[in-house]
């Protein structure tokens, strides 16, 4: 029952949340939650940029490698993975990021931090200028929240570039 897990932290937090929580048997309900929160997660601890490349190599390895995705890694205040989610599958060399479904989803989870990630199925792990901005707005948007931006990674099969690594944030 993680819906429910999830929900026993909304309960007491206000008149809307109080009253979801009520709805929760709801089947419609119990959908809006899998579906906005994402999937539960190994509770893993990410120590650095190669820990969190192997948790989500787990994750891009079961999805399509000739379309871009973006995925996110919801993290407790120790850097324990609790939830993951795509947010978003695109095409060939895309995938359109709404900086607010991000946001929303994080709120949802009740993280402290996040790690994003996508592929670049050209394999070319080279930041685009597009990958940089997205960063910056996602990370400036999280602030107003209190909840950091850890890294983001840009993966292929079996190798990726660490923005953090490398200075972008």
């Amino acid at each position: 029952m993680d819906e429910l897990k999830i929900l026993e932290g909304f309960k007491n937090t206000g008149r809307r949340w109080k009253k979801m929580f009520e709805e929760y048997e709801n089947k419609k309900f119990r959908t809006f939650v899998i579906k906005e929160v994402g999937e539960a997660y190994d509770t893993r601890k990410i120590t650095d940029s190669n820990s969190a490349f192997k948790i989500f190599k787990e994750i891009f390895d079961k999805l399509d490698d000739d379309k871009e995705h973006f995925v996110i890694l919801y993290l407790d205040s120790a850097h324990n993975v609790s939830y993951y989610k795509i947010i978003s599958t695109g095409g060939l060399d895309n995938a359109a990021i709404d900086v607010r479904s991000v946001v929303r989803s994080a709120l949802l989870t009740n993280c402290v931090d996040i790690i994003v990630a996508h592929n670049h199925p050209s394999k070319n792990l080279e930041p685009w200028c597009d990958d940089l901005e997205i960063t910056e707005k996602i990370d400036e948007a999280l602030k107003l929240f209190k909840i950091k931006l850890l890294d983001h990674l840009i993966l292929s099969k079996d190798k990726y570039v660490s923005m953090k690594d490398e200075h972008f944030i």
